[in-house]
């Protein structure tokens, strides 16, 4: 099974080059990074929501085929592109953005 973390825009979603994508619309960006794991960026056209109204599609999707699947995306409002850094141990991941800490458990 392959696994996959979806996401819609009302704006083109386009790659950022390094794995990542990143959607502008208005004067606003979102730059949005897989965090470990072996991910890829499948850009693609999806049917409108309703008629008149445009939307983009795209996902994370595993490299391989695995019984369960665990995505890490950041979201960084405004592509600032934050010093980020992740490590693991038995029981929980700490991920670390521009200093500041965050531990989520496995």
């Amino acid at each position: 099974h392959t696994w996959e973390w979806n996401m819609h825009a009302r704006a083109p979603i386009r790659t950022d080059g390094d794995g990542g994508a990143v959607i502008r619309h208005e004067g606003q960006s979102v730059c949005i990074t897989p965090l470990g794991g072996q991910m890829r960026l499948a850009l693609s056209d999806g049917p409108p929501p309703k008629r008149g109204v445009r939307e983009w599609h795209a996902a994370f999707v595993t490299s391989g085929r695995a019984a369960h699947g665990e995505m890490l995306v950041l979201l960084d409002v405004g592509c600032r592109r934050p010093r980020v850094s992740m490590s693991s141990s038995d029981s929980t991941r700490t991920i670390v953005v521009n200093g500041k800490t965050v531990s989520i458990p496995k």
